[in-house]
């Protein structure tokens, strides 16, 4: 149990998944047995089920597969809220439980998935309360209980996703304004908090993942020399000629002071050389650096890739070393072996 909450730790949507299917747990196991004393076998078999697969949920945490636990766990309210609906659950009380369930689910997913679920989860309420389906077993609800009951439902769908909408919206920006430079535009070294490199570690048997460590030859000289602004613009350009060479999947860290991480995700080897020697040769033939500078400016580069023996901690490591082996070979090149 312990490890699940290291492994949500950071992101707030598995943390949250987590405590609501430990609570749901409690209260589904509890109504579970209640439901079987009393004889409301339909009821107990839905929540024990529903307990089921909230086991399946707890284990995926420990997985790759953890981003998906949401997803499962709102199948789950979906179709357990529609069984109370349509059984009545225990004494007919169970379409007031459907009410908690649905705000639950919509908690764990994004506006745009919080759209879908809503759509049909009241898709399925709406059959069940006014369309014939001609079995004996459903509860029958009157016209205007049940009216109210769907257009209760609808509100609280559409507050629930505006409310989350709000809050995707704060915690973006907020994160926006602790993980990026400020100077260059690029992401800093808090992007990749624990969360991150556990999905790159656990993503390595499955895909080869380049790390590009790049720093700008002599620029402690560039800074003595030309002056700390022009320093600042020499950082701006390169943070430029990496944003316009990466993909969409890719991502650019300043790293510190004038070094740089660049991660290529999925990416072959060949197609890695060729993106690091890139980078090399547009800050070089820059022409608004030549202009500050009256001179080119280059760039060393160490590279590594992750891979079943190599984790992101050990492959930074071995990029740094290639890193240092470019700098004492005569600077402005990429190392790619040792």
């Amino acid at each position: 149990m312990r490890r699940i909450f290291e492994v949500s730790k950071g992101n707030k949507k598995l943390t949250l998944t987590v405590y609501l299917t430990l609570i749901g747990f409690i209260f589904l196991t509890a109504f579970g047995f209640i439901s079987w004393h009393n004889g409301n076998i339909r009821t107990s078999s839905t929540l024990f089920t529903a307990v089921f697969f909230g086991v399946i949920n707890l284990y995926l945490l420990n997985t790759k597969y953890r981003d998906f636990t949401r997803y499962i766990l709102s199948i789950i309210v979906a179709l357990m809220g529609l069984s109370l609906l349509a059984f009545g659950g225990q004494d007919a009380t169970g379409y007031l439980w459907t009410f908690p369930l649905m705000a639950m689910a919509l908690a764990v997913l994004s506006v745009r998935e919080g759209m879908c679920f809503a759509a049909a989860y009241l898709l399925g309420s709406f059959s069940v309360l006014f369309l014939p389906l001609g079995i004996d077993s459903l509860v029958h609800y009157e016209p205007v209980t049940a009216t109210r009951y769907f257009l209760s439902a609808f509100a609280l769908c559409c507050i629930t996703l505006v409310l989350v909408n709000i809050q995707e919206n704060t915690n973006r920006q907020l994160r926006l304004k602790t993980v990026k430079d400020d100077l260059t535009g690029l992401f800093n070294r808090a992007i990749l908090d624990h969360n991150t490199i556990e999905q790159i570690n656990l993503a390595r048997n499955e895909r080869s993942d380049y790390l590009l460590l790049i720093d700008i030859d002599h620029f402690k000289k560039i800074n003595d020399n030309f002056g700390h602004s022009t320093g600042d613009e020499i950082l701006v350009i390169l943070g430029d000629i990496l944003n316009a060479s990466m993909r969409d999947s890719d991502l650019a860290i300043r790293w510190g002071g004038e070094e740089f991480l660049v991660i290529l995700q999925r990416c072959p080897s060949v197609h890695a050389q060729k993106i690091a020697n890139q980078i090399r040769i547009e800050f070089e033939q820059n022409e608004r650096i030549l202009q500050l500078l009256q001179r080119p400016a280059t760039l060393s580069i160490g590279t590594a890739a992750t891979s079943q023996n190599l984790m992101f901690d050990k492959a930074l490591s071995l990029a740094d070393s290639r890193l240092y082996k470019a700098k004492s070979q005569g600077r402005n090149s990429v190392v790619f072996s040792d």
